[in-house]
This record gives C-alpha cells, structure tokens and sequence, in this order.
C-alpha cells in the first residue's frame, strides 16, 4: 500500500474549525500544525508522531480491520474516505511507541525506580524493549496521568454522590507532609463499592497544615476531577480536630476513622486502669534499649537459645 499526502491529511488530522487555511489539528497529539504548500509537514510530523515504520503499522492494521479491499486503487494508492474513523482510533491508541512507553512506565513504577534508571547502560543491555530517554519518558508520564485523570474523572462523574477519605503521611518522619485524597463511590455499572487514589500532595502552603489549607487543597482537587461540592456526601478521616474543622467549615459530615476511635477507647480504657500506663511506659523504655546494636544482638541470642527464633525489640507506636 501507498499513502499519499492526502491520505495522511485524512487519517491522521483534522482542518482547524475557526476557518483558517491549511491549519490541521493532530488527531493523536492534538498538536496545531500547518501545511501552506502541500502536506509536507503533515507528512513530517507523522513520522515523528508515530515513529520510523508508521507505513508498515498501518498498513497491517488496515489489512486486519477493513475486510473491504476496496479500499486500495489500481496504483496501489488507498482511496480516500474509504477508512472508518474508528478504524484510525484504534490504530493512535495501539501504536508501537505508546506500548513501549507503557511498558517503561510500568516497570518504573512498580519497582519505584527514578526515572535516570531508563538510561542505565546495564538496565538497557538487560532488557529487551527500545529504552527512551529519561526526559521523554517523563512526558509520556505526564500525558498517561492527564488522560487517567479524564478517565477517573468521568466514572466519578456518572457515579454521582462520592465520599473523600483522607489521610496524612510525612516523608520520613521529618521533612514533606502529604495528603492522600481518594474518592469512594459505587461503580456506576457493577455497582460494587470502589476507591480510587485522586491526589497524593502537600497543601498548597506547606507551612500551614490547618483545617483552611486542607480546605483549599480539596477544592483544588474536586476542580481538577470536574466534580461540584454538593456532589460530595461525607469526609472520612481520623477523628483529630483539624478534620472536625474542616467537616464544619465545608458544611459536611464527617465519618470518623473506626481505627482511630478504636486507638482513643483503648487509650481511655488504660488511663483507667491502676499501673497499666506505668507499665507500658516501662516496657517503651527497655524495648528502646534493647534497639541499639550490642543489646540488639543479645537478644536475638537469647530468644532463639529460648524459643528457637530470633525476635527483635519493637518499640512503641504512637498511633
């Protein structure tokens, strides 16, 4: 098969609507390009949109998909309008440089790995998919989680009425302090109850960790999603007084973490009891000493002399 110059105006773009002459949108990257003088930099722009080979992809993908073999002229040449829009849909999204991508992305992620890791000579040699290089492969992130975010953002929206469940988390235990926001929500075709991650972020003020700067951190998100406030049923958090601020200032219920009341009641319960408080306090002090290297040692001696295992100290958690 041949593609003409035409045929690539046809398949791959689409005229720019505001009527100016021979401005084409990129039907994949969306891109705004011009071709005054034939369809050179349309032409141009495939191949650095697909990728070397774009021809012979394309070709077996038409050969797979269009039973009509009417498609082609007696040149070789394919005729124009023959090819089914959703025919060319299904060719952008199983190109061979998104798959690599994806699978770059996918290994990176899973093993959390720094993005400097697709240009280790040794990864390289070791794996059989094209590498990219790290700042390329950044923006392939980038794109995937613009368009996942469309993606969530449209099964929320069927879903209707969410709920937002939150937590914090401080990067080893001294330096950024994150919020984890997810959506929980009843799945608008199996109808089973569903969570999903929305933002993982510090307040928009990191110096400011009140009941306002979670506020605005939350609007934020629900703008980024496209979903309106009423369209939030409740907050879940731990039962603090900053998540009871905020469930008072946005003017929605709070369901409280079960795990946290849990924690409260037994806290509770041990103030109540004479000399169990004491104890455990005591208890935090031996563990604590037992953590240093020489008594770590000494007793991971003696619990396996004893109990045929080696144990070490675990100290208390606050939480």
């Amino acid at each position: 098969m041949k593609f003409s110059g035409k045929n690539i105006r046809e398949f791959f773009f689409r005229a720019v609507e505001d009527g100016e002459p021979d401005a084409y949108f990129c039907n994949k990257c969306k891109g705004r390009y011009k071709s005054p003088k034939g369809y050179t930099n349309l032409t141009n722009h495939v191949h650095k949109c697909y990728g070397n080979g774009w021809e012979a992809r394309l070709q077996e993908h038409l050969e797979k998909h269009c039973e009509d073999q009417k498609i082609m002229k007696a040149d070789g040449t394919i005729k124009e309008s023959t090819v089914s829009q959703s025919v060319m849909n299904s060719f952008y999204t199983s190109n061979n440089k998104e798959l690599r991508a994806h699978q770059w992305i996918k290994w990176l992620a899973m093993r959390n790995m720094p993005l400097v890791e697709i240009e280790n000579e040794l990864t390289r040699s070791m794996v059989k998919i094209e590498p990219f290089t790290a700042k390329t492969i950044r923006k392939y992130i980038i794109a995937t989680a613009k368009e996942t975010e469309k993606a969530i953002a449209a099964e929320l929206k069927e879903a209707g009425k969410i709920t937002l469940l939150m937590d914090g988390w401080t990067c080893d235990g001294a330096s950024t302090h994150y919020i984890a926001i997810f959506a929980g929500y009843q799945h608008p075709k199996t109808k089973e109850y569903n969570e999903v991650l929305m933002a993982l972020s510090p307040t928009l003020d990191e110096d400011d960790l009140g009941a306002d700067a979670h506020i605005a951190l939350f609007e934020q998100t629900l703008e980024l999603y496209q979903i309106p406030k009423e369209d939030v049923a409740c907050i879940i958090g731990d039962n603090c007084s900053t998540n009871k601020a905020i469930s008072t200032r946005w003017n929605i219920p709070m369901v409280g973490c079960a795990s946290h009341r849990l924690n409260l009641a037994i806290k509770q319960w041990i103030e109540e009891q004479p000399g169990v408080a004491d104890a455990i306090e005591k208890v935090s002090i031996l563990m604590s000493k037992a953590s240093n290297l020489k008594t770590a040692a000494r007793l991971r001696e003696l619990t396996m002399a004893h109990h045929g295992v080696s144990l070490k100290a675990i100290k208390e958690n606050v939480t």
